[in-house]
């Protein structure tokens, strides 16, 4: 008999799954391995740009998706304990830390210290109100701030016990001229209109510096308030009385904000993330989990943030920054999968039968789901039945459910019996790939294999194979069948599709010239409402034939599509279509003729989609099969909701050394907020780095790229957010740069720069009329000397010679060979780069070469900026240390500072952006190699 497990899904199971194990919500993790400047990240900010600020214990980073860079070596002094973060009017960061508040500046690009009371404020909290005015609360008061002339104000609030300092801990402004504020006294509202304030104490919430509201958020009517021991209290600004808020397991609670409609976030001291539905009162838990490394990576909350985009930021304690991988609004992982570790995750195959029971296809058997949730994983045995694990296509057919395999041929499942048996066991079908199955307008069934097509005949169970000899089928290795509304038979083979009229026991080809390069290997074909044939090819792109057969169009990833490997498509009103791929889904839009793509940013837990899995269920829900899954989604939900594809220029490169705003800068501002660049003749080795703001994976993001006046068309750069323009000429150049899956109507997936090379007085045309103007002269009355001379000596005189011509200033190619030689070598035998302060002057003296020639062929031959080219030698060394057995008890940083580096950010970020990895990765798979 066929082995089967059992697995019953009781409600209270789903219930944990659906609370605790994030949520839906799968998290990726930022430490100080990958840059952090400290694991302890106390306040967590979203600018106007998109850029995410970090308060840590050590200091600030920024976060732009694809690094983390820090900024704490732009203050004056050592900076620890961020606290808070918020911005101004001019797009100013402001930092409040436990010795004071601190204003980036863009044209020093530095943060300046502001003085207020002339002491080393404590600031635990900012607020910027609609005005120029900053709320700053701190352990001895609150203070307004005017960002415009800095002029500074400490309120006067309420404070019963005047032995201790009021301590301020949240700010919440109404829309009435009133703030409200949480503190160790109570809560307090302040309003600007009558100068005044007013103390609201709760019985149940003790007063004092460890019992106090901690934070303070708002929903409608409504306050809430953390506490740090009574859980969150509520606050009724109508009737100005205290309520018993939501009831949580983890009384401690240093955060909470909302989302402005019905959720409240607290983040809890070891209770994990509560989401908080204030509406239906239900509290779902979002913890760490010690073997899912997608989870929390702790329970302590420290600091929180719902982007705009819906995705969780979550600081913790000592375990870095956790933020989710997917926003709201986005997609699910069926049960099947995410509740069931054991069964493999990739779905080929699914059926949902209309008494709502459903079947699945995996990689390790064939999988029921009762209507009871009852579930049995049905596995393949050395007797009868199921002869392969490997599930390749689920069919119903005649009251049951036939299951095709890779390598074991076509069983039958009974729905009356509960059992798997050989469909038909003449030998003919009992092994082989089965992949896909239909019925034509005679009830006939037909059946795709590596053997060509199979018919079988209810009436008689009669079998007949059609193939390259006995028939004229175009190749035997077939993949997929399907009956059109006008009884042609589709066939999907390895080198293409073909269709057939039935004509008795013969296949009739039908001729499809109109499909250009008809060779790519068919997964899927597909008829929609007006009869139109959808062609899902391997590496091909989508095509789509209408049905008159008289024209043909293909769709490639040129056009929009996220990958020209389709997987299946399905259309769920007349012209709109969500089609699955090898890199992703999307929608398409048959009126607008536009493409909108969705990736793990999106939501998407994996991007590889399996082929002719898709499904449209009667109630509006879309099922495709994925490698991580069975997904899905409502497409009004989701139709909308792709994460913002915002696009920064974040860097500005001459000749490789990045520029930063200041005096004596090209750059008198941030590059963000730069319209036009001028620069020298001379500094014509420019690059740029971008960033797509929407924190997916690095590698999800393509990038399109054009400098107009030098490039004609869009450039691909792939993944790779840094591009660099060598020898431009004087003129004027526009630098664009775009998300290549963007839509044309979306302004904000593209960053523009004007950069302007001017000309040098001496390479002018004016410059050369005067030359030749005084050379005019000049022969002139040299012409009138030597006559004068000629007359008074009687003799001849010579003409000078003219000048040799002046040549260009690119260096030589012979010339550039030999200054690379000569650096490598010295690099390789003196290793000048174990020299933290080592300077390209250093490197010119030694090989006695110019500074400006070695750093034009880094540019020029090497395509590298000095620091880089540096960096990559130090990189090196720090490996074959790693490597050696003689370092093994020193730290990483220990040896990167033995290398050359002096800084442990830098040295983190420049070791991933060379290997790919983080040093403890890179060693990891050192150690893994050495295994047997």
């Amino acid at each position: 008999m066929v082995r089967f497990k059992i697995f019953v899904l009781c409600s209270l199971y789903f219930a944990v799954q659906l609370s605790c194990l994030a949520s839906g919500h799968s998290f990726s993790r930022l430490t100080i391995e990958n840059g952090l400047s400290n694991n302890h990240v106390n306040a967590i900010y979203e600018d106007s740009y998109g850029y995410i600020w970090l308060g840590t214990l050590d200091g600030i980073d920024r976060y732009d998706g694809v690094e983390l860079r820090s900024f704490s070596n732009q203050f004056d002094g050592l900076v620890e304990n961020v606290m808070a973060i918020t911005e101004d009017f001019e797009k100013n960061i402001w930092v409040g830390t436990t010795t004071g508040i601190f204003r980036y500046q863009q044209a020093s690009n530095k943060f300046e210290r502001i003085d207020i009371d002339s002491i080393d404020l404590d600031v635990r909290t900012l607020l910027r109100l609609p005005d120029s005015t900053l709320c700053i609360g701190t352990t001895v008061g609150l203070y307004l701030l005017d960002a415009k002339s800095l002029h500074t104000e400490k309120l006067q609030l309420p404070n019963p016990d005047g032995n201790r300092p009021l301590a301020i801990s949240g700010i919440f402004p109404d829309n009435h001229a009133n703030i409200w504020i949480a503190s160790t006294a109570g809560l307090i509202r302040y309003s600007f209109l009558s100068k005044k304030s007013e103390l609201y104490q709760h019985q149940s919430v003790p007063r004092g510096e460890n019992s106090s509201f901690t934070s303070i958020c708002s929903i409608g009517n409504k306050l809430y308030l953390g506490t740090a021991g009574a859980g969150i209290v509520e606050f009724d600004l109508s009737s100005k009385a205290f309520f018993t808020g939501v009831e949580t397991d983890n009384k401690i609670i240093l955060n909470i904000t909302s989302d402005g409609k019905e959720l409240i976030f607290a983040g809890t001291d070891g209770g994990g993330l509560n989401v908080i539905n204030v509406r239906t009162r239900k509290v779902k838990r979002i913890v760490s989990a010690d073997n899912d490394p997608e989870s929390l990576s702790s329970n302590s909350i420290y600091s929180f943030l719902k982007d705009t985009d819906g995705r969780y930021w979550v600081g913790t304690y000592s375990a870095g920054l956790c933020f989710s991988k997917k926003g709201e609004g986005s997609f699910d992982l069926h049960p099947i999968t995410s509740s069931h570790p054991e069964l493999n995750k990739s779905i080929r195959s699914f059926y949902f039968t209309p008494e709502g029971e459903q079947y699945f296809g995996t990689r390790n058997g064939f999988v029921q789901v009762a209507q009871d949730g009852t579930l049995k994983l049905f596995q393949a045995s050395s007797k009868d039945g199921l002869r392969s694990n490997i599930i390749l296509s689920i069919y119903p057919y005649n009251g049951d459910i036939l299951v095709g395999t890779y390598g074991g041929g076509l069983s039958r499942f009974s729905l009356k019996e509960q059992r798997l048996d050989p469909f038909f066991d003449d030998g003919m079908l009992s092994q082989g790939n089965i992949y896909a199955f239909d019925t034509d307008r005679s009830g006939n069934l037909w059946i795709t294999s590596f053997n060509g097509l199979y018919r079988y005949s209810q009436k008689d169970r009669r079998v007949v194979n059609f193939n390259r000899e006995n028939s004229k089928l175009e190749n035997d290795q077939v993949f997929e069948i399907t009956f059109d509304s006008k009884g042609r038979m589709w066939v999907g083979s390895i080198n293409g599709t073909f269709a057939y009229k039935l004509n008795g026991d013969k296949l009739e080809p039908i001729n499809l010239e109109i499909i250009p390069n008809n060779t790519f290997k068919t997964n899927y074909i597909y008829e929609d409402q007006v009869g139109n044939i959808w062609i899902c090819t391997e590496r091909g792109g989508l095509i789509m034939v209408d049905p008159e057969l008289s024209a043909s169009v293909t769709y490639r990833n040129e056009n929009g599509l996220p990958d020209n490997s389709i997987c299946a498509i399905v259309e769920i009103s007349t012209g709109s279509y969500w089609i699955s791929t090898l890199k992703g889904i999307c929608r398409y839009s048959n009126q607008s003729q536009k493409f909108t793509s969705y990736t793990m940013s999106s939501g998407l837990p994996g991007l590889v989609f399996t082929p002719a899995a898709a499904y449209l269920a009667p109630d509006g829900k879309l099922f495709f099969g994925n490698e991580k899954g069975l997904v899905y989604f409502t497409p009004e939900d989701v139709g909308n909701a792709s994460l913002s594809s915002k696009m920064v220029i974040t860097d500005f490169y001459v000749s490789g050394n990045e520029v930063s705003p200041g005096e004596g800068s090209v750059l008198d501002r941030r590059i963000e907020e730069t319209k036009v660049i001028h620069l020298k003749d001379k500094m014509n080795n420019i690059g740029f780095r971008f960033a797509l703001l929407n924190y997916a994976n690095p590698m999800e993001n393509f990038y399109l790229f054009k400098l107009e006046g030098y490039d004609t068309d869009w450039r691909s750069n792939g993944h790779n957010n840094t591009v660099f323009y060598q020898n431009l000429k004087s003129g004027n150049y526009v630098f664009k740069v775009k998300n290549a899956y963007g839509g044309s109507d979306d302004l904000t997936s593209m960053a523009t720069v004007e950069v302007n090379i001017h000309r040098s007085f001496t390479r002018s045309v004016f410059f050369y009329l005067i030359i030749f103007g005084c050379a005019l002269v000049g022969g002139f009355v040299l012409v009138r000397y030597i006559k004068m001379l000629q007359g008074k000596l009687k003799q001849k005189v010579d003409l000078p010679q003219k000048a040799p011509k002046y040549k260009g200033s690119r260096i030589a190619k012979s010339q550039s060979d030999i200054i690379v030689a000569e650096l490598k070598r010295y690099m390789e035998n003196d290793k000048p780069y174990l020299n933290a302060d080592l300077k390209l002057a250093d490197l010119a003296n030694e090989i006695n070469h110019p500074m400006n020639d070695i750093s034009q062929v880094l540019n020029q031959d090497l395509n590298q900026s000095f620091s880089d080219f540096v960096n990559r030698y130090r990189v090196e060394e720090v490996i074959r240390r790693m490597e050696d057995k003689a370092y093994e008890k020193f730290t990483f940083v220990a040896i990167a500072q033995q290398c050359g580096f002096n800084s442990k950010t830098s040295f983190y970020r420049i070791f991933k952006n060379e290997t790919g990895k983080t040093p403890a990765d890179y060693l990891k798979s050192l150690v893994e190699q050495e295994k047997p």
